[in-house]
């Protein structure tokens, strides 16, 4: 082979070995939020606990954030993960700190060090945050735990819907048990006001009879209250498919004193998500 053959394979080489090295540096992760989920990579059937459902991807806790969102490294990058379908408290409203405790204590005793990520349909919310469902090592599926627990309510957006309907059920158990939030005490910072409607009852645009019905919600819906009318009978609240208008409290469970209730709105009802 001569001298002129072997620098032309040298450089064919050169340049295979370049186009590798991209491809296999190459993550799905840099896609812009809002992208399918679909093509993520996952661990087969021999790599992943007993109890954890198969597509999952594995990564290690950094740290917890708040109730319903944590910091983990997946493949070499810190990444921010908002847990699918469960709202617990922002900073500052009333139970936010027992619930990042709650979520804190479900992942040290059960974690082990290492998370299971599961995405529905979506990628990332339009914060940038991955959207999963999230297991720990020991098989516990965080999301519906922070919800049976009583420290999360459903929230739903479509078209992450895998499991809504059994979040659903898992918050009728916690209220029915009286767990968590739904107990209507909870240290450090109290609770958020919360309701589980007893009976069929319509939701009206606004407080009095009159009023244009929103929905027709059914008995065993699990509803954040946001705030009372001055009168003490009506509440504006927020279903799990983020529905908003007013219910007679007679319709309800609640788990605070009505007088605890604000009477000015907390703003947060329709975001995007929460």
């Amino acid at each position: 082979m001569s001298k002129l053959q072997r620098l032309v394979l040298g450089l064919i080489a050169l340049i295979l070995a370049l186009f590798l090295g991209t491809q296999l540096d190459r993550t799905p992760f840099g896609w812009p939020p809002g992208a399918p989920a679909a093509g993520l990579p996952s661990l087969d059937g021999g790599s992943r606990p007993e109890g954890i459902p198969a597509g999952v991807q594995e990564a290690t806790q950094v740290r917890v954030v708040d109730g319903d969102t944590s910091r983990v490294l997946l493949d070499g990058q810190e990444e921010t993960v908002r847990y699918i379908g469960i709202d617990t408290p922002e900073r500052g409203e009333p139970g936010y700190q027992a619930a990042t405790q709650a979520h804190q204590a479900l992942l040290a005793v059960r974690g082990q060090g290492s998370l299971f990520l599961l995405a529905d349909q979506s990628h990332r919310d339009p914060y940038g945050r991955l959207l999963r469902y999230v297991y720990t090592a020991g098989g516990v599926f965080v999301n519906r735990e922070m919800i049976r627990q009583g420290w999360a309510l459903p929230v739903e957006f479509p078209p992450d819907l895998k499991h809504a309907s059994d979040f659903r059920r898992a918050a009728r158990e916690a209220a029915e048990a009286r767990r968590g939030f739904w107990s209507g005490d909870a240290e450090p910072d109290g609770v958020p006001p919360w309701g589980l409607t007893q009976e069929a009852a319509p939701l009206r645009a606004e407080p009095h009879g009159e009023a244009p019905q929103v929905a027709s919600l059914e008995a065993g819906v699990p509803l954040l209250i946001d705030r009372r009318d001055e009168g003490g009978r009506w509440v504006e609240v927020r279903t799990p498919e983020r529905l908003v208008g007013w219910i007679l409290l007679e319709h309800l469970f609640v788990n605070v004193p009505p007088g605890d209730i604000p009477v000015e709105a907390r703003t947060r009802m329709l975001r995007d998500r929460p």
